[in-house]
């Protein structure tokens, strides 16, 4: 039977499902590459784990079809087997990692499909190497290139792997266990590095050159919003609710802040005064954190707050917001491209910024690099509909 070909065209938009990871006490819990690049052009590929799971107890048999049977063409070069053989193998470990060992790779991904484990094991494997072979060619015709920085790096990266090893025969006993060889390993750290290097073209090393409307169309498009808060809190250390009367008391104070708030004529001095009032009254932990204020999305905040924000304008504030927390006086804010949206703040707990204007420009990438992966021509021959990987990695 044929394998489908819209299998070849969605299998890109599954590399994520079954992202799983490999390693033992010894080795970083992590998968062993991501099968798309970072999503953070700061992020560096992982190591090899020193043992993997899924390929590395099967028997592979990379000789059930000739070296250079050709299977299909992608971006105009005929993949043979001996080529697309590793690409295989790695998919087939990667998702063997995250469910478990595959019986059988004749049998039905799941009772509502059709499609074999070894149809999609295949698809999967065409669709990461035109994703790679896209991102390849495309850097090659704007003019992007590994600098003579980042191939000293990708060999710094190796030896450091290396060293984790007892030896340099162990470590490649374990590559081959994961990637099948080790020229798809290197290939996958340069297309990494290259992902990176691209990125910083088009967009900036942070990026920079993402204008402050295309951050905004981003942070709109995703439903962001910004705000800060002075909190009252009626809760005691243990967070159990006050008493009535104290919780009353507290509602009194924050409605004098409000009362404050009103008093002042223009909108710079009630701003400044929200400020003022905020670092000497708010009982919010998450203050010192994130002083500008938080930017989230729908979902992040208890919906009370969040409710309020919706209601305000930018720069306009509420009345007393009862939460389960306390009382809320909320300034709702304009966006800040430079803020750090609440779902990084592990980011700014360490100190690192990861600006929303970084995120919008990440996701302008992607899909700059989707569009990159769709314009690069695949063609399937009859080979690859008669490819049979249960005869390769028979269980």
């Amino acid at each position: 039977m044929k394998k489908p070909i819209a299998l070849l065209l969605c299998a890109l938009l599954m590399i994520a499902a079954f992202a799983g990871c490999a390693g033992n006490a010894e080795a970083p819990q992590s998968s062993p590459l991501p099968e798309t690049p970072p999503v953070s052009p700061s992020e560096t590929p992982p190591a090899p784990a020193e043992s993997g799971t899924g390929t590395e107890t099967r028997k592979a048999a990379p000789d059930a079809y000739e070296d250079d049977l050709v299977l299909f063409t992608l971006d105009g070069k005929d993949v043979t087997w001996k080529e697309f053989y590793p690409w295989t193998f790695f998919c087939l470990q990667s998702v063997e990692s995250a469910v478990g060992p595959i019986a059988d790779l004749t049998g039905p991904v799941s009772e509502e499909s059709d499609a074999t484990w070894g149809d999609y094991i295949a698809a999967r494997a065409v669709a990461m190497m035109r994703y790679y072979k896209g991102l390849e060619s495309h850097c090659a015709a704007i003019g992007v290139r590994l600098t003579e920085g980042d191939v000293e790096q990708i060999e710094n990266d190796l030896a450091s792997v290396k060293g984790m090893y007892e030896s340099e025969e162990a470590f490649n006993e374990s590559v081959a266990s994961q990637f099948g060889t080790m020229e798809l390993y290197r290939y996958t750290l340069e297309m990494t590095q290259l992902y990176s290097r691209a990125f910083e073209s088009l967009f900036g090393e942070n990026g920079d050159k993402v204008e402050d409307e295309d951050v905004l169309q981003y942070a709109d498009d995703n439903g962001y919003m910004m705000a800060k808060h002075i909190l009252l809190l009626t809760t005691d250390d243990a967070g159990l609710a006050l008493p009535a009367e104290k919780k009353a008391e507290v509602l009194a104070e924050a409605e004098e802040i409000v009362r404050q708030l009103d008093a002042k004529e223009t909108r710079e001095e009630k701003l400044a005064l929200f400020d003022e009032l905020m670092n000497e009254k708010s009982e919010d932990p998450g203050l010192q954190g994130f002083p500008g204020g938080y930017l989230f999305r729908s979902g992040q905040m208890v919906e009370s707050f969040e409710n309020a924000v919706l209601a305000l304008g930018e720069n306009e504030y509420s009345g007393a917001v009862e939460s389960n927390y306390g009382y809320h006086i909320i300034l709702r804010l304009p966006i800040d491209p430079e803020a750090t949206p609440m779902e990084y703040s592990q980011y700014v707990a360490s100190g690192v910024a990861y600006p929303l204007r970084l995120i919008a420009a990440e996701s302008l990438f992607a899909d700059v690099v989707s569009d990159w992966v769709l314009d690069t021509p695949l063609e399937p021959k009859d080979a690859y509909d008669e490819l049979d990987l249960s005869l390769v990695f028979p269980a």
